[in-house]
Parts: C-alpha cells; structure tokens; sequence
C-alpha cells in the first residue's frame, strides 16, 4: 500500500514538472516616451536580462518578441497590446503570460542628456476570465559624467536588482519551478549573487552584437569589445569562438573556445561549448584531443546524440570498432531514428560482413534519407552477399541514378555488373 502511495505520489509530482515546463513567457516592446536609440537599447538588455534569470530555473521557454525590427513593426506590436484583447495575444503567442512595459525619459533640454528613465513593467496574465497586470517599476538614473553627455549608463548593480524582482514576480506567478540538477542551481545562485557583467557597457555591445548585428565582421567587433568590458563574459567568448569556426580559422576558434569553458557556468551552455570544442580539433585532425573533449561534453549533457555519434566516429577513425559501436549505438537509444547513428552502425556492421545487422541500420538510414546514393549502394551490396539480387539490382540502379558520375554510382554499377554475370 505504502508503495503504490509512494509511486502515485511521484507520477503526480512528475506531471506537475512537466506542465511546470509547458510555462511560456510572451514579450510584446514596450513604449517608449522618445525614439531613441539608448531606450531601445535599455528596453533590449532589460528584456535579456529578464530572459537570462528565467532560462535559469526549470525549463521555461521564452516567447521573444522584443525586441523587433524594423519600426513598423516594432509600433505595431507594440500598439496591438492596447487595441487587442489580451486573451488573443497570449493564445498567438502560446503564452501563460504576458510581458510589456513603458519606458519614460527625463531629458535635459539644454543638453539633451537622458537622466534618468521611470520603468513601469506590465505582467498579464488570465486568471478564469479576469485579466490579472501586475506592474514592477523603477527609476533608473545615467551614471555617465557631464563631461560625455552623449552617453547612458547605468549602474549594473540597480538594474541587476530590478531584473531580479521582475523575475521573482514571474516566477511566481507562472508556477515557474525550479526541476533540474545540482549544477543549474549553483549556476542560478552565483548569477544572484553577481551581475551578468561587471559593466553595462559589456551587456550593451553583447545585445548589439547577438540582436542587431548581421555581417560577421561587425559581430565579431563588438563581441570583443564586450569581452573588454568584461573579461569574465563567458557567453561573448562562445560567440566569438562559433564565428572563428564557422570561417575556418580553427586554431583562433579552439582560443575562444578554451576562454568560454573557463568562465561559463550552466551545464547545457558548457555542454555545447566542448562539443564545439571537439569539432575544430577534430577538423584539425587531433582526433585524441577531440574525443576527451566530447567526453568532457557529455558529462555535462547526456541526451546529446551529436556528441555520441562523434564519439563513434573518433573512435572508428582510432580503429576501436567496439567503442565506435558503443557510442553509435547510445546516440540510437536517444533517438532511434538518428541518421548518423544508422549510417554509422551500418558501415561498421557492413565492414564486418555482419549482414543482417547492417541492413537492419540501412534500411533506418534510408528511411531518414531516401537521396542518399552511399546507403542505397551499401545496402545493395549487403542484399547481394545475402543472396537477395533482386533487391540489391533495386538499390544498386537508384544509387547510379542518385550519383551517376561519383564514387557511390561507379561503383553501384561494377556491383550490377557483378550481379548480373
């Protein structure tokens, strides 16, 4: 009796997590009592502060909606939360609540320096029929000296704590639950305890860079002067090291890398950075190198089957079959349908003339990817060892007609030679 109390008491606790998941935060822009650029600015790093603090208990989504561009897009959504009903903006958005403000600026008339924005956040949200707003506001002040009156700061300190009452208040009132490991809560206490930069100035050229900037020139600029700023953001290192990959400056990228593992602290961030980590090595043919890392990544995220397949072929490329196999097959109990872990399987069940199994993974493969000229000449091949022409013949010709001047094509037709004499 004690036992199934017990179980029906963690089936129940289970299902109040996963609908604790399902929360959803809908961002509408907010109002703003003059089109300048430091509000949309201001408005931008609040509105990802705010996201940041949320992301770090349970497994929140964010609706992002703010901020958006160009402008008239921007007046609209903005306008649509005074003119729609906001039962309609939060069922557009599949959102449990609502969030929208107005910024108002106190501006100098002789200098036309910002001293200072009144913050009114507006949380919405539907209790029965009734529209519940729940309003959080501030005064925050400019710190910039007179002598640079084109400037706005503000200390990181007051707008810290401002975001961290706006999150308290959403946080309780969308039920938000904290459901993940030892490793999310040390990351959500030491981001209370200390500011997501040491200066506004970090943040500002962060939310330019990820939000506003296109050309990668232009991002990795203002990434770099965030790091400055900041040389603890570990977030702005990440980002520079992706760009450094992605243009094939490896050796730059695994730098950046190396600075974004150090200073990061959430376990699916970290998780991501190693796995990025181990690829520019392993383009970099340091194959021993590049499976420690994708150890390391998959300590701190065991659901990434990307991790696990490149693990599998680390492994194959080394000649550890039994290890690749391992790591192939891992990758398929995340997802049996995964078309590296099938292909994978199949070329090293293939390679060991274990037939049956490799066409069991081919035939998964295909499934997956029905283009793909390789699998359907492997799996001709592997038909033709088991006796079954007729079924090799039918993937051997889709192979030529898939890639008749490649390597796959060229030899999909020796295979029907073969077959035919």
């Amino acid at each position: 009796m004690g036992t199934t109390a017990s179980s029906q008491r963690v089936r129940k606790s289970r299902a109040r997590q996963a609908k604790a998941t399902k929360r959803t935060l809908g961002v509408v822009p907010f109002a703003v009592s003059h089109e300048r650029s430091e509000l949309r600015e201001f408005e931008a790093v609040l509105v990802y502060g705010i996201q940041e603090l949320i992301g770090l208990l349970g497994k929140a989504q964010i609706t992002d909606l703010a901020p958006c561009y160009p402008e008239d897009e921007l007046a609209r959504r903005r306008d649509s939360i005074a003119v729609a009903d906001t039962r309609d903006l939060l069922r557009s958005a599949d959102a449990a609540g609502l969030l929208t403000g107005r910024i108002d600026a106190d501006i100098h008339e002789k200098t036309d320096r910002v001293e200072s924005l009144h913050v009114a956040l507006e949380l919405r949200t539907i209790e029965g029929r009734k529209v519940d707003v729940i309003t959080i506001d501030a005064l925050v002040r400019n710190i910039a000296s007179t002598m640079e009156p084109d400037r706005f700061l503000v200390d990181v300190d007051e707008l810290m704590a401002f975001g961290k009452r706006a999150f308290l208040t959403i946080k309780r009132k969308l039920a938000i639950r904290y459901l993940a490991g030892p490793d999310r809560r040390k990351y959500y206490d030491y981001r209370l305890r200390h500011p997501l930069t040491r200066s506004f100035e970090a943040l500002r050229y962060f939310v330019r860079a990820r939000r506003m900037a296109t050309r990668r020139e232009d991002k990795l600029a203002l990434y770099k002067r965030a790091v400055r700023y900041d040389p603890c953001l570990g977030h702005a290192y990440r980002n520079i090291g992706y760009l450094y990959k992605e243009a094939k400056d490896l050796e730059t990228a695994i730098h950046y890398y190396e600075q974004a593992v150090h200073f990061l602290i959430d376990s699916e961030t970290l998780a991501d950075a190693y796995a990025e980590l181990g690829l520019c090595h392993a383009n970099l043919n340091q194959v021993d190198e590049a499976i420690r890392k994708w150890h390391v990544s998959r300590r701190w995220n065991h659901e990434n089957k990307d991790v696990y397949a490149n693990l599998a072929i680390g492994y194959e490329e080394k000649g550890m079959i039994p290890k690749a196999i391992r790591y192939f097959s891992h990758a398929q109990r995340i997802d049996p349908e995964y078309y590296w872990a099938c292909r994978g399987l199949g070329r090293i069940y293939a390679g060991q003339q274990d037939w049956k199994r490799a066409i069991e993974q081919l035939e998964i493969q295909l499934k997956v990817a029905p283009e793909d000229a390789w699998g359907h000449y492997t799996l001709g091949n592997c038909y033709f060892h088991e006796g079954e022409n007729e079924k090799a013949r039918t993937h051997c010709r889709r192979a030529v007609e898939l890639d008749p001047h490649g390597d796959a094509g060229r030899r999909a037709f020796q295979l029907l030679m073969e077959i035919d004499e």
